[in-house]
């Protein structure tokens, strides 16, 4: 059973995230208008909480722009012969809700609304060469209505179906026109889902030597909204023209509820599941449908202390041609550190929005998620949990992820050749992620030095450690080893129960994402009842990675480094904004100049874990980052 819900447009933006975050187990096909303001508030659900979204009435007030632009135009240019704004075409009104990050999945037609079937059949076919469907409902129509609906929609779904066949063809191909070329790839959301077409492999298939995304390709028919099973009393016509049926398909598959397109006596609705079965034959997806944004791996890191086995999720060189040898763009990459009690799911929203312009990479950190450690000989378990080892760790696992041998062309004659691929990485840490990103930072010659080579470290609430005296790295190392006794002894649901009650969270429990004993973070806490020792694990990582143990990342060292570093934090957060602008101030100081090395910007609205709070408040600073990253090391 596909579920769908509808707002009518009518929420402000924390009822609908309420709303959506607590719906969002159910994997709804889509909502309907799910905000009041679609320009304002739109991006920010559907970056929160993952909803596909479909829009109905958003698409009226576009298109009645449109229509009342045309007429004054149209009588401006009969009055003085001249033109004070051009006429829209209907993909150019209905442009801004093609937004990626408003992840619209399907428009919702009311032809009766929308002024007839030819105006809906032009929407319909802007949304289709964006891989966002179409959904045909009716208003107040009687059945002739309701039939000549259900007509349309058919056709609308065969003309899916050859979009969809063609754009399979053409990623197969290779070949591309100006017509299957759109500014979106992005489509996601259940029943609409974008699916990956793995070509052959031979180079000459493949346009960039990578996988290609193709939206229009996995447009097929779709449930409209005409069966609803009940007419106007008082119908003009004495014969139903529009008889429920239900819809299977060739080998007898239940489809669902539809409308006939036979037409057909009201008797054949007598009894509630007593409607004659009528056959239809739906596109079948090529290739293989993705369940998240990456493939997920395990990669095995050999370092002094033992080995480390990371769980890796991994969305692959970006589809922007970067990744292409001969291309002279820098291939740009992100790598995920999560903090403490967490895992890589916490990117989720914030790999959404870069996913179109660079690789994105996530990591489970050390007795974390997915991630294991092994402690060599003469080693205990612990040992492998101090800052510094696990920054070593990741510059290692940064070799393998990023740093590769690779045969590029090269010459004249075409000759192959040996080289050193060095992309653009932006290492993005929070809190504890963001005290290994630092540590690596100023230590990333002794891994490779991945970093230096074009790109930079993001710290979200992270700091560099405690260099204030030796009593308060004392101190707080006998804190964090007292809250490790804690959790060893309550277990980890408890004790996530008491993390979370701290004053530095307080913008994340108090937000509609967080829902206690529902939310992501207490489901992690849940599941990890059944990992062995999961408690012992966790408390080694909080006592050996306490601020007040590892080496202090001082301004000298970050200057040293060469390193570009960007401190993001939530403008809530007032003692890590503190943290950060006083870093970011005394690199300037020290360096005698206004470096371009270090920023320092915070987020509206946000608190100390600004990834989970404000999402799509992080991204474009993100981005910002990301691309001044690539474009140093040009």
């Amino acid at each position: 059973m596909t579920l769908r819900c509808d707002g009518n447009g009518l929420w402000n933006l924390n009822e609908s995230l309420t709303f959506g975050l607590r719906a969002a187990e159910f994997d709804l096909q889509y909502i309907e208008e799910p905000v009041a303001s679609v320009e304002n508030d739109l991006a920010a659900f559907h970056c929160t909480t993952g909803v596909p979204v479909a829009l109905d009435e958003s698409v009226d007030r576009a298109m009645h722009l449109a229509w009342r632009r045309y007429h004054e135009h149209d009588e401006h240019d009969s009055a003085s012969k001249e033109s004070s704004a051009e006429p829209q075409s209907v993909a150019q009104a209905l442009r801004e809700l093609f937004e990626p990050t408003f992840g619209v999945v399907a428009l919702v037609l009311k032809p009766s609304v929308l002024g007839g079937y030819e105006n809906c059949a032009l929407v319909a076919s802007a949304a289709r060469e964006k891989g966002i469907g179409s959904v045909v409902t009716s208003a107040f129509e009687s059945g002739v209505g309701v039939a000549h609906c259900a007509n349309f929609a058919a056709a609308l779904d065969l003309a899916s179906l050859n979009a969809a066949a063609k754009a399979r063809e053409t990623t197969r191909t290779g070949a591309s026109s100006e017509d299957d070329q759109g500014d979106d790839s992005y489509s996601p959301g259940s029943g609409f889902r974008v699916t990956a077409h793995t070509g052959d492999s031979s180079d000459d298939d493949q346009t960039h030597g990578e996988t290609q995304w193709n939206s229009t390709g996995t447009l097929q028919i779709t449930p409209h909204g005409l069966g609803t099973g009940a007419w106007l009393v008082g119908d003009v016509t004495k014969r139903d023209f529009a008889p429920m049926v239900r819809r299977i398909d060739e080998t007898g598959a239940p489809l669902g509820v539809g409308i006939s397109l036979r037409g057909g006596s009201a008797t054949d609705m007598a009894s509630d599941f007593s409607w004659r079965p009528e056959v239809v034959f739906p596109v079948s997806a090529q290739g293989e449908s993705p369940e998240s944004w990456g493939v997920t791996s395990f990669i095995d890191v050999i370092t002094d202390v033992g080995v480390y086995r990371f769980f890796v999720t991994d969305s692959g060189r970006n589809g922007d041609g970067n990744d292409d040898p001969t291309n002279p763009e820098k291939e740009k990459a992100v790598l995920f550190l999560h903090g403490f009690l967490g895992d890589g799911t916490d990117w989720t929203c914030v790999v959404a929005g870069l996913l179109e312009s660079a690789r994105c990479v996530v990591v489970d950190l050390p007795n974390h998620g997915g991630t294991v450690f092994v402690p060599g000989p003469g080693f205990q378990r612990k040992d492998g949990m101090t800052i510094e080892a696990m920054s070593n760790a990741i510059g290692k696992l940064g070799q393998e992820l990023f740093v590769s041998k690779k045969i590029s062309l090269g010459g004249k004659n075409g000759a192959k050749n040996k080289s050193s691929s060095f992309p653009s990485v932006t290492l993005v840490g929070y809190s504890l992620g963001a005290r290994i990103a630092l540590s690596y930072a100023v230590d990333g010659d002794k891994h490779g030095g991945w970093l230096k080579h074009g790109g930079g470290v993001v710290s979200i609430g992270g700091s560099p450690g405690i260099s204030t005296s030796d009593f308060d790295r004392a101190d707080r190392a006998s804190r964090d080893d007292h809250l490790a006794t804690a959790l060893r002894e309550s277990g980890v649901q408890a004790f996530t129960r008491a993390w979370y009650e701290n004053g530095l969270f307080g913008g994340l429990v108090s937000h509609p994402r967080f829902q206690g004993c529902n939310s992501p973070e207490f489901v992690r806490a849940a599941r990890s009842a059944n990992v062995p020792d999961a408690a012992g694990k966790l408390a080694e990582v909080l006592s050996q990675a306490s601020p007040g143990r590892q080496q202090v990342v001082t301004v000298e060292k970050l200057l040293a480094s060469g390193v570009r570093v960007d401190f993001i934090t939530g403008a809530n957060d007032k003692k890590f904004v503190k943290v950060a602008n006083a870093i970011a101030d005394g690199m300037r100081k020290q360096s005698g100049t206004k470096t371009s090395k270090v920023t320092s910007q915070t987020v509206p609205n946000a608190g100390h874990a600004a990834h989970l709070e404000a999402p799509e408040g992080l991204v474009l600073p993100l981005l910002r980052c990301v691309l001044e990253n690539a474009k140093r090391s040009e």
